[in-house]
């Protein structure tokens, strides 16, 4: 019964951090820009995507939700196309802010908790800034772990942030390769 209740917690953890879709408002979406949707692969790395979306706020972009191997893992990434590519204290600010949006929106729909841990800076391809923070923290007694990472693909912003259990009964799910070949993908 331990394990059945911990799989049902699990699971209605990583369906609360997956952000709701975008509410209809009577408008016309925002174009999708065909040049960014291209770049976002349906399967990379063993995650599967669903359908591209508009983003929420306006601007210019796409937002897809990836599912992990086995769904043990569940991925929400954005990319945008700033008007110019960001600079390297510009990258770090943003950085900064997509962490601190991360906790924000963890406490706020799940009641959870994070805490900022490790940060990792990798190089993608070509030479491409990418910036990643684990966070950590439970969800009830089920330990959790995000992976928040932003770079700077071909001037674009990607940012991508999945969710995983820290351990336990489910397969592990190495992140990185993941944000490695997303960030391949929209370099090109």
């Amino acid at each position: 019964m331990r394990k059945a209740g911990g799989a049902v917690l699990l699971a209605a953890f990583l369906a609360a951090c997956v952000p709701d879709e975008v509410p209809e408002t009577g408008a016309a979406p925002p174009a999708e820009p065909s040049r960014a949707a291209a770049t976002l692969p349906e399967e990379v790395a063993g995650f599967s995507r669903a359908a591209l979306t508009p983003l929420a706020d306006g601007r210019p972009g796409v937002g897809a939700e990836y599912a992990g191997p086995s769904r043990a893992a569940v991925a929400t990434v954005e990319l945008t196309e700033p008007e110019q590519a960001p600079n390297a204290a510009q990258f770090a600010d943003a950085v900064r802010q997509v962490v601190a949006d991360a906790i924000r929106a963890a406490e706020a729909r799940t009641q959870l908790r994070l805490r900022e841990g490790e940060r990792t800076d990798i190089t993608a391809v070509a030479g491409t800034p990418v910036s990643c923070v684990r966070l950590t923290g439970l969800y009830g007694r089920q330990p959790v772990s995000n992976l928040v990472c932003l770079g700077a693909p071909a001037g674009r912003l990607l940012r991508v942030e999945i969710f995983m259990p820290d351990r336990g009964q489910i397969r592990p799910v190495d992140p990185i390769p993941f944000v490695i070949g997303l960030m391949t993908a929209a370099a090109t």
